[in-house]
C-alpha cells in the first residue's frame, strides 16, 4: 500500500494538468483585491476600506473559481491511470483492486490542502498590499474552520472519485466540477426540493445538507458540515471500493 501510495504521489506531482490550476487558483486569489480596488477606482468609489483581519481570510480558502480548479484538476488526477492505461499494470500487483481507490483518496488531501494555501497566500498578498491585514484574536477559531472546509472540499472529491476513477466517466466528472465549483449544483439542489415538496407537502431544502453548498458558506455549522462530509466520505468511498472490486480493469 506503501508503494502505491508513493506512486499516486508522484503522478499527482507530475499531472501538469494539477500544477496548471494550482497555478491559476493562486494568480486569481492575488490579483481578486487588485481587480476590485481598479473597478472602485473607476467607479470613483472613495469609501475607505479597513484592514482585513486575518481570521476571515482563512475561513474562506477557496473562492468558487479556486474551487473550480481544485476539483478540476483532482479529476484530471483520477483519470491519469485510465488514459496511460497504467490501470492494467498496477492492477494486478495487489490483493484487492480497491487498494487503488483508498490510495487515490488518502492522496486527494495533498491537493485539497495545498489549493487551500496558495488561495490563502495569494488573497493574503493581494490585500496586504492594497488594504492591509490585522491579526486578531479569532484566528485560532478560523483555524478550525478551516479544517471543516479541507473536510468538506475532501468530501466533494470522493463523489468525483467514484464517477471519473471507478466509473470511468470523465467528461460528468468535468461537468460535476464545474457545477460543484461555481455552485451552480445549487439549482439541482432547489429542483429536487421542489419535486419533494411537490409530491409530499413538505419542505427540505436539500442543499442545505449538501457538502459542496455548505463549503460555499461563510461560516458553517460545525455539527451540520461534519456529518454532512462524513456520511459523503463513507457512502462514496464505499461505492468506489465495491465498484473497483466488481468490474474489470481495462
Amino acid at each position: 500500500m506503501s508503494d502505491l501510495l508513493r506512486m499516486d504521489c508522484f503522478c499527482l506531482r507530475r499531472k501538469r494538468s494539477v500544477m496548471v490550476c494550482l497555478i491559476l487558483a493562486f494568480v486569481f486569489a492575488l490579483v481578486e483585491t487588485p481587480l476590485a480596488a481598479l473597478f472602485r477606482w473607476l467607479l470613483h468609489v472613495d469609501e475607505r476600506i479597513p484592514p482585513t483581519p486575518v481570521s476571515e481570510i482563512l475561513k474562506n480558502p477557496y473562492s468558487s473559481i479556486s474551487r473550480m480548479l481544485l476539483f478540476l484538476g483532482v479529476s484530471g488526477f483520477y483519470f491519469a491511470d485510465q488514459e496511460g492505461g497504467f490501470i492494467k499494470t498496477i492492477a494486478g500487483q495487489f490483493p484487492r483492486r480497491s487498494y487503488i481507490a483508498v490510495s487515490k483518496f488518502l492522496v486527494t488531501a495533498l491537493p485539497v490542502a495545498v489549493f487551500a494555501l496558495a488561495g490563502i497566500l495569494g488573497d493574503l498578498i493581494g490585500r496586504s498590499v492594497f488594504y492591509g491585514v490585522v491579526f486578531d484574536a479569532e484566528i485560532p477559531a478560523a483555524l478550525g474552520k478551516l479544517l471543516l472546509k479541507l473536510l468538506l472540499a475532501h468530501a466533494v472529491c470522493t463523489v468525483l472519485l467514484m464517477v471519473v476513477s471507478a466509473l470511468r466517466l470523465k467528461a460528468l466528472g468535468i461537468t460535476l466540477s464545474v457545477l460543484f465549483g461555481l455552485g451552480f449544483s445549487g439549482m439541482i439542489y432547489d429542483l429536487i426540493s421542489l419535486v419533494f415538496y411537490q409530491l409530499f407537502k413538505k419542505h427540505f431544502e436539500l442543499g442545505d445538507y449538501m457538502p459542496d453548498q455548505i463549503l460555499t458558506a461563510d461560516d458553517p455549522k460545525t455539527v451540520l458540515a461534519l456529518v454532512s462530509a462524513g456520511v459523503t466520505i463513507a457512502l462514496f468511498l464505499y461505492l468506489s471500493v465495491w465498484l473497483y472490486n466488481r468490474r474489470d480493469v481495462r
